[in-house]
């Protein structure tokens, strides 16, 4: 799991305000213990070496099983999330951008539905070997948490000077992360560099440079919800 995957999944246990009120067809028991058998298995596939699918299958009943009857159940977003997470190492970038059009909830950062829509456009074109167009929705993208980010300049400066583990804690630091990991995708090796000892000089401290570096075994094509 890459770490802007796993302060992903802190930040939007955080801030993600649900608008579900209907009534879950199964008990919170019940879909805590459908929530844990699909995490099972989609840590059975990755231990597989990614070569057994099957355990994506397995996942993804459990999850359908999840997202049909357990609306109003407080982890119900994260496990939409987690199906779409499965249906990305699936390579089902279409199945995945119509359930995305179909979320009717709330999630901070406020661009968050928009970008992630983005991104699976860009899995998809970059899956159908379209490197070109996967680059323009990344710089897409990437101008659209930027624009946020500007917006609150003083306090996204004053977040990227902190430690690592207070960092971790702002509200602004799933965006800082994010836009330095789809800008990196981007940028040559070169230009990286320059853009890391660029945060080095203006204070940014070791620790957080480290988070920000691109992850060399990042795989664009699988999104991951945490």
């Amino acid at each position: 799991m890459n770490k802007i995957n796993f302060t992903f999944l802190l930040f939007v246990t955080m801030l993600c305000n649900s608008s579900c009120n209907s009534q879950t067809k199964f008990d919170a028991m019940q879909c805590d213990e459908k929530g844990i058998k699909s995490a099972e298995f989609i840590n059975e596939y990755f231990f597989s070496d990614e070569t057994n699918k099957s355990f994506l299958d397995s996942a993804q009943y459990y999850l359908d099983d999840v997202v049909a009857n357990c609306y109003g159940w407080k982890y119900y977003q994260n496990m939409v999330l987690r199906k779409l997470d499965v249906l990305s190492l699936q390579r089902k970038y279409g199945q995945a951008l119509s359930i995305i059009d179909t979320i009717d909830w709330e999630i901070q950062p406020p661009y968050f539905l928009s970008v992630l829509k983005k991104r699976f456009e860009a899995m998809q074109l970059l899956f159908n070997g379209d490197t070109s167009g996967c680059n323009d929705v990344i710089k897409s993208i990437t101008t659209e948490v930027e624009g946020f980010l500007a917006s609150q300049k003083r306090e996204v400066d004053s977040v990227l000077k902190l430690q690592e583990e207070d960092a971790f804690t702002s509200p602004l630091w799933y965006s800082i992360s994010q836009y330095y990991y789809y800008k990196f995708k981007l940028c040559t090796s070169q230009e990286i560099e320059d853009n890391l000892m660029f945060l080095e000089k203006s204070g940014v401290t070791k620790d957080i440079i480290d988070w920000l570096k691109p992850k060399k075994d990042d795989n664009f094509l699988n999104y991951e919800e945490g």
